[in-house]
């Protein structure tokens, strides 16, 4: 390599590095300096591609904004994020992000599963006109419990309220109930003319 006088200057032992910077000091002189690499990215962003509209978005459990707003999130490349999204109607999607690779960019892969529609109540079953009906008031430890009727599984759970009691023909009548695996002692009732337009109370029946 010639210097400014035209003489050559032999480059310095080992050679000139890719990542070095060779300037000339005085003829005949080469002086290498280290070059400046760029800084490593410490941020990533992550796409959140197309959500419904109304979906909040979480990081971390806080919220950072709602769709269609908010398109993608700019994290940190070190460490793991825990993604979040919620919408009313939706179940919760969840999933936790580490950008093991150094990407620049990243795709969340979102799939949103309506919640199961709840089936209304069904109402007593209501005895054919003119015969006796018995109501039953009834709570149990813990309430929830299935209720059988003369071996029979209903459809109606625990508690039953004075607003919506369990109803029930004249006559005698064997009560279980059942919840977690285990179930209570039967329980005995007898709906009566004479005392049919009074509720039975059955209070805090223990399942055990």
């Amino acid at each position: 390599m010639p210097d400014a006088g035209g003489k050559a200057v032999e480059p310095p032992p080992g050679g000139l590095e890719d990542t070095a910077t060779v300037k000339v000091v005085s003829p005949g002189t080469l002086e290498k300096t280290d070059a400046t690499l760029p800084p490593a990215k410490e941020t990533f962003v992550l796409s959140l591609g197309e959500l419904l509209n109304g979906t909040q978005v979480f990081v971390g459990g806080k919220l950072q904004g709602t769709a269609p707003a908010l398109k993608e999130l700019t994290l940190p490349m070190q460490g793991s994020h825990k993604i979040e999204l919620r919408k009313v109607g939706f179940e919760k999607f969840a999933q936790t992000i580490q950008n093991t690779e150094h990407e620049q960019t990243m795709q969340l892969q979102v799939v949103m599963r309506p919640l199961p529609e709840k089936q209304p109540a069904k109402p007593p079953p209501v005895p054919p006109p003119g015969r006796t009906v018995g109501k039953l008031v009834i709570s149990t430890e813990p309430n929830g419990a299935e209720i059988w009727v003369n071996g029979k599984k209903t459809s109606f759970r625990t508690p039953m309220s004075f607003s919506n009691p369990l109803l029930l023909p004249e006559g005698k009548h064997t009560l279980l109930f059942k919840a977690g695996g285990k179930q209570s002692k039967p329980v005995a009732v007898e709906v009566r003319a004479e005392n049919a337009s009074s509720p039975i109370s059955l209070r805090g029946i223990r399942i055990e």
